[in-house]
């Protein structure tokens, strides 16, 4: 491979224990890794659970590149100097640029691993991209290119909504996080979509205290969140309901039926209230037509005894005024000598007599 190191290519041997199986074997140097000189003889080992292991050294057969049936993978060189840095303060140095391309004759396309990755934040600047592939046969191609500086803006996820996330725990089916997405603007692009992890409205296994969010521009460039989640117990949410319409619809029947079962047993109540207090009224009634006809009845009573003394009164009185005439009759009658003073005295004794007989009766 000239410069870039001498590649060993073969087919790993096989390992095999009459209690593990098939054990893995671990040779040096590695097939279809570029080292820094040619080795002679390749040793591979494999060991088993107990400690016993087995070794093999077989030789090298030297060959050049031009003399092995496939040649190896070829990056293509027309992007390698696409690549442009953005620093985003103090959360790194993010890298943006389009990965190359890898063609084999045998395998076709194929994948590039490039270092540090397109995209992604990293701690420092790097001066250059490392990029490699690898075909089917162990044959690799390596490039690396430079980074140039860019001064364009990356995009910006508006902070607002930032605090605005809710976690519901919805028992065995998992949790579900509500929250309104944040908006990302780019000075170029516009507005940029945002992807968000774990998404809202999503039932996940578990509960994340944070959420991460991230957007990026045609440039490569991108800009991330993360915001902390506020915990709800116990509760519903729009999403959940969605997802759960039919029991929520449930629940709202069941309420209604309770609801309509209480109003009815409040109404029976009620009725039934309502007929006692009538009942009572009425007996209430009857109790004071009694009392009054008692009391009429007493009235009465009394209105005879007075007219009973009234009438005796008058018909001792009568009685007394007869004795009175008997006793005039008997005293004019009288062969007592009385002078006039003495008579009308003795008359003035006996009316004063009579009435005090009266009034005490």
């Amino acid at each position: 491979m000239g410069k870039k190191g001498v590649l060993h290519g073969y087919n790993a041997p096989v390992c095999e224990d009459d209690v593990d199986g098939n054990l893995p074997v671990v040779c040096y140097p590695p097939s279809g890794i570029l080292v820094d000189r040619e080795y002679e003889t390749i040793q591979c080992n494999c060991t088993d659970s107990d400690g016993l292991m087995d070794s093999v050294t077989f030789p090298v057969a030297n060959k050049s590149i031009s003399e092995k049936t496939s040649s190896p993978p070829l990056i293509e060189t027309r992007h390698r100097e696409s690549v442009s840095s953005y620093n985003m303060g103090k959360k790194g140095v993010l890298h943006g640029y389009n990965a190359p391309v890898c063609e084999d004759d045998v395998d076709g396309n194929l994948p590039v691993v490039c270092y540090p990755p397109s995209g992604i934040l990293v701690d420092r600047e790097y001066e250059t991209i490392q990029c490699n592939c690898t075909d089917s046969d162990g044959l690799m191609d390596s490039v690396t290119f430079p980074v140039t500086k860019k001064t364009s803006s990356p995009p910006l996820i508006e902070t607002r909504h930032r605090e605005s996330v809710s976690s519901y725990n919805i028992g065995k089916k998992g949790v579900l996080h509500g929250y309104n997405a944040p908006v990302c603007e780019d000075d170029v692009d516009g507005n940029l979509p945002v992807v968000c992890y774990p998404p809202s409205g999503i039932l996940v296994d578990r509960e994340y205290e944070t959420i991460q969010c991230n957007c990026t521009d045609s440039d490569g460039q991108m800009d991330n969140v993360a915001f902390p989640v506020t915990s709800i117990p116990h509760g519903l949410h729009l999403f959940w309901m969605k997802e759960n319409s039919l029991l929520v619809i449930s629940i709202l029947i069941m309420v209604v039926v309770v609801l309509i079962l209480i109003f009815c047993h409040l109404y029976k109540n009620q009725k039934q209230l309502n007929a006692n207090l009538a009942a009572s009224h009425q007996k209430e009634i009857k109790l004071n037509d009694k009392q009054n006809s008692y009391l009429n009845e007493r009235k009465r009573e009394e209105v005879s005894h007075l007219k009973d003394q009234l009438e005796q009164n008058e018909r001792q009185e009568t009685e007394m005024k007869k004795k009175l005439e008997e006793q005039n009759d008997k005293i004019n009658n009288s062969n007592t000598e009385l002078t006039g003073e003495e008579e009308v005295s003795h008359l003035k004794d006996q009316l004063e007599q009579n009435e005090r007989q009266t009034l005490k009766n």
